[in-house]
């Protein structure tokens, strides 16, 4: 997801950024960002920062190529972004899926709101 910050006018990336390429699209955490360079169509590499980490206790990845749910770990993937219009803050709603298991399918929503002052 691309973000344009109404305080400062950079463009922001939101993604599952790694600092290698994955197979099967996992893992898919952290949750990390970087400022978008529209002029050079490029990330900032100085920029890039993790919004959401595994948090102690929770199940990681067992493998890189997942036959089913169960190996992929937490995920931070299928989450919404926007502008607070009020607050001027980004705002991410994201799942942390699974909270428990794959099985029970639920998990918890969590709001992280991003105000970049510059």
């Amino acid at each position: 997801a691309f973000l344009r910050s109404p305080r400062t006018g950079r463009v922001w990336w939101f993604a599952n950024i790694l600092d290698h390429p994955v197979p099967a699209q996992y893992p898919r955490c952290p949750l990390s960002m970087a400022e978008f360079d529209p002029q050079r169509q490029c990330l900032r590499r100085a920029s890039l920062q993790v919004v959401q980490d595994l948090p102690p206790g929770a199940p990681p990845g067992k493998t890189d190529r997942p036959a089913c749910d169960e190996d992929c770990g937490r995920q931070y993937t299928n989450f919404g972004a926007y502008v607070d219009r009020e607050s001027d803050e980004m705002v991410l709603t994201l799942p942390e899926m699974p909270k428990v298991s794959w099985a029970d399918f639920t998990s918890d929503c969590i709001q992280i709101r991003i105000r970049d002052d510059g």
